[in-house]
Protein backbone atom coordinates (compact mmCIF):
# COMPACT_ATOMS: atom_id res chain seq x y z
CA UNK A 1 0.00 0.00 0.00
CA UNK A 2 3.05 2.24 0.34
CA UNK A 3 3.07 4.91 -2.34
CA UNK A 4 -0.45 4.06 -3.49
CA UNK A 5 -3.45 6.36 -3.40
CA UNK A 6 -6.53 4.58 -2.08
CA UNK A 7 -9.77 5.93 -3.56
CA UNK A 8 -13.01 4.69 -1.99
CA UNK A 9 -16.71 5.28 -2.48
CA UNK A 10 -18.61 4.73 0.77
CA UNK A 11 -22.37 4.26 0.56
CA UNK A 12 -25.15 4.10 3.12
CA UNK A 13 -25.19 1.10 5.45
CA UNK A 14 -28.37 -0.96 5.71
CA UNK A 15 -27.05 -2.56 8.88
CA UNK A 16 -26.60 0.83 10.56
CA UNK A 17 -30.12 1.86 9.54
CA UNK A 18 -31.48 -1.40 10.97
CA UNK A 19 -29.63 -0.87 14.26
CA UNK A 20 -30.88 2.72 14.57
CA UNK A 21 -34.49 1.75 13.85
CA UNK A 22 -34.28 -1.08 16.40
CA UNK A 23 -32.91 1.22 19.10
CA UNK A 24 -35.58 3.84 18.46
CA UNK A 25 -38.34 1.21 18.52
CA UNK A 26 -37.00 -0.12 21.82
CA UNK A 27 -37.01 3.40 23.26
CA UNK A 28 -40.59 3.93 22.08
CA UNK A 29 -41.63 0.57 23.56
CA UNK A 30 -40.03 1.39 26.90
CA UNK A 31 -41.76 4.75 26.88
CA UNK A 32 -45.15 3.14 26.23
CA UNK A 33 -44.60 0.89 29.25
CA UNK A 34 -43.52 3.78 31.48
CA UNK A 35 -45.83 4.98 34.22
CA UNK A 36 -46.32 8.60 33.18
CA UNK A 37 -49.16 10.76 31.87
CA UNK A 38 -50.08 10.27 28.21
CA UNK A 39 -49.25 13.87 27.37
CA UNK A 40 -45.63 13.32 28.41
CA UNK A 41 -45.50 10.00 26.58
CA UNK A 42 -46.88 11.58 23.41
CA UNK A 43 -44.29 14.38 23.61
CA UNK A 44 -41.45 11.90 24.03
CA UNK A 45 -42.79 9.68 21.23
CA UNK A 46 -42.79 12.67 18.89
CA UNK A 47 -39.19 13.43 19.91
CA UNK A 48 -38.17 9.79 19.31
CA UNK A 49 -39.86 9.79 15.89
CA UNK A 50 -38.11 13.05 14.97
CA UNK A 51 -34.78 11.62 16.13
CA UNK A 52 -35.36 8.51 14.05
CA UNK A 53 -36.14 10.59 10.98
CA UNK A 54 -32.99 12.64 11.53
CA UNK A 55 -30.61 9.73 12.11
CA UNK A 56 -31.86 7.28 9.49
CA UNK A 57 -31.93 9.64 6.53
CA UNK A 58 -29.47 8.43 3.94
CA UNK A 59 -26.15 10.27 4.31
CA UNK A 60 -25.32 9.94 0.63
CA UNK A 61 -22.17 8.62 -0.95
CA UNK A 62 -18.86 9.71 0.52
CA UNK A 63 -15.83 9.62 -1.77
CA UNK A 64 -12.47 9.44 -0.02
CA UNK A 65 -8.94 9.59 -1.29
CA UNK A 66 -6.43 8.24 1.22
CA UNK A 67 -2.95 9.44 0.35
CA UNK A 68 0.29 7.54 1.11
CA UNK A 69 1.55 10.45 3.23
CA UNK A 70 -1.39 9.94 5.62
CA UNK A 71 -3.44 12.81 4.21
CA UNK A 72 -7.14 12.46 3.49
CA UNK A 73 -9.19 14.09 0.73
CA UNK A 74 -12.99 14.23 0.42
CA UNK A 75 -14.86 14.74 -2.85
CA UNK A 76 -16.95 17.90 -2.44
CA UNK A 77 -18.32 20.41 -4.95
CA UNK A 78 -16.78 18.60 -7.93
CA UNK A 79 -13.26 18.70 -6.54
CA UNK A 80 -11.04 16.95 -3.99
CA UNK A 81 -10.82 18.85 -0.73
CA UNK A 82 -8.07 18.12 1.77
CA UNK A 83 -9.49 17.48 5.23
CA UNK A 84 -7.89 16.98 8.61
CA UNK A 85 -8.38 13.50 10.06
CA UNK A 86 -9.11 13.90 13.75
CA UNK A 87 -7.35 11.78 16.39
CA UNK A 88 -10.66 10.52 17.80
CA UNK A 89 -11.25 8.46 14.64
CA UNK A 90 -11.85 4.86 15.75
CA UNK A 91 -11.07 1.63 13.93
CA UNK A 92 -12.35 -1.80 14.91
CA UNK A 93 -12.55 -5.04 12.98
CA UNK A 94 -16.23 -4.58 11.98
CA UNK A 95 -16.64 -0.82 12.28
CA UNK A 96 -14.79 2.42 11.63
CA UNK A 97 -15.87 5.81 12.93
CA UNK A 98 -14.30 8.38 10.64
CA UNK A 99 -13.96 11.87 12.14
CA UNK A 100 -12.62 14.66 9.96
CA UNK A 101 -12.80 18.42 9.65
CA UNK A 102 -13.00 20.50 6.51
CA UNK A 103 -10.83 23.63 6.56
CA UNK A 104 -13.74 26.04 6.05
CA UNK A 105 -15.95 24.49 8.75
CA UNK A 106 -15.74 24.74 12.50
CA UNK A 107 -17.60 21.52 13.26
CA UNK A 108 -16.17 18.09 12.66
CA UNK A 109 -17.98 15.57 10.49
CA UNK A 110 -18.52 11.96 11.53
CA UNK A 111 -19.25 8.94 9.36
CA UNK A 112 -19.87 5.46 10.76
CA UNK A 113 -18.57 2.92 8.27
CA UNK A 114 -19.75 -0.67 8.56
CA UNK A 115 -18.69 -3.58 6.32
CA UNK A 116 -21.82 -3.26 4.15
CA UNK A 117 -20.97 0.37 3.28
CA UNK A 118 -18.38 -0.68 0.70
CA UNK A 119 -16.72 -3.75 -0.79
CA UNK A 120 -15.13 -6.13 1.72
CA UNK A 121 -11.61 -5.65 0.34
CA UNK A 122 -12.02 -1.86 0.32
CA UNK A 123 -13.22 -1.95 3.94
CA UNK A 124 -10.09 -3.89 4.91
CA UNK A 125 -7.85 -1.46 3.02
CA UNK A 126 -9.51 1.52 4.69
CA UNK A 127 -9.03 -0.01 8.14
CA UNK A 128 -5.37 -0.74 7.42
CA UNK A 129 -4.81 2.78 6.07
CA UNK A 130 -6.52 4.38 9.07
CA UNK A 131 -4.57 2.25 11.50
CA UNK A 132 -1.10 2.64 10.02
CA UNK A 133 -0.78 5.45 7.47
CA UNK A 134 -3.08 7.97 9.13
CA UNK A 135 -1.84 7.28 12.66
CA UNK A 136 1.78 7.62 11.50
CA UNK A 137 0.95 10.96 9.86
CA UNK A 138 -0.80 12.14 13.03
CA UNK A 139 2.27 11.18 15.07
CA UNK A 140 4.51 13.18 12.72
CA UNK A 141 2.28 16.25 12.96
CA UNK A 142 2.22 16.09 16.79
CA UNK A 143 6.01 15.77 16.92
CA UNK A 144 6.54 18.86 14.77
Amino acid sequence: MKGTVLTLEIGASRLLAYILVTIHLMAAGALLLADMPWLYRASWLIAIAAGLGFTVRAPGTLKLRCRPDGGLDVWAADDWLEVRLLPDTLVWSRCAVLRYQRPERRRAETRVILPDSLAEDDFRRLRVWLRFQASAAAGRSHAA
